[in-house]
């Protein structure tokens, strides 16, 4: 996917899921780039679906939505961008998830929470948006865990913690279902 200087959105490649965006069925592989969208300042995409934030604040999504990772109470796959939510800043997808940060700095989790990467405090999984903590200024979001950076500059992991990149100890700790601040050591 690409966003050119006039804010639109293109994409190409594989659309087993829905995840160019353009709208077509089937799994029709686009090999030169297609119109998605206009008015688009940020995307994310990862796996089998993609968010994107329009110059407005609107966040949209599209593509599979097996484990709720759209975030519109369901799990039907969409092929065209629905809107989800307003005053967003910042989104970051992982493999069955989505995380988004509001213009009022709350984090927001939807999506699979098979490693309590949502951050919700529990293992279930959330087909709309939930609220996960206040003050965020930006969010990663990858396989199976999510990382989190708060207005005073401290940094925050939960979900699946093998081989530490939860950055906390690894035999105590298999994985967090709830926020924990990163514990730097002096150099």
């Amino acid at each position: 996917m690409a966003i050119r200087s006039d804010s639109s959105l293109w994409a190409w490649g594989s659309d087993g899921w829905g995840n160019i965006g353009d709208g077509q069925s089937g799994a029709i592989p686009r090999h030169n780039p297609v119109w998605v969208m206009d008015n688009v300042y940020s995307i994310s995409t990862v796996w089998q679906h993609t968010a994107a934030i329009c110059n407005n604040g609107n966040l949209w999504v599209w593509g599979l939505n097996n484990s709720g990772q759209l975030g519109d109470s369901s799990n039907v796959m969409r092929r065209r961008p629905y809107m989800i939510m307003e005053n967003v800043v910042s989104v970051s997808t992982g493999r069955e998830n989505t995380m988004a940060v509001r213009a009022d700095g709350s984090l927001w989790a939807w999506g699979s929470n098979e490693y309590g990467q949502l951050g919700t405090g529990t293992r279930e999984h959330h087909a709309r948006p939930v609220w996960i903590m206040d003050e965020v200024v930006a969010v990663s979001g990858t396989h199976n865990h999510t990382l989190a950076i708060r207005t005073d500059g401290s940094l925050w992991a939960w979900g699946d913690n093998e081989f530490g990149r939860l950055g906390i100890d690894y035999t105590e700790y298999n994985y967090s279902n709830y926020p924990i601040q990163v514990p730097f050591t002096s150099r």
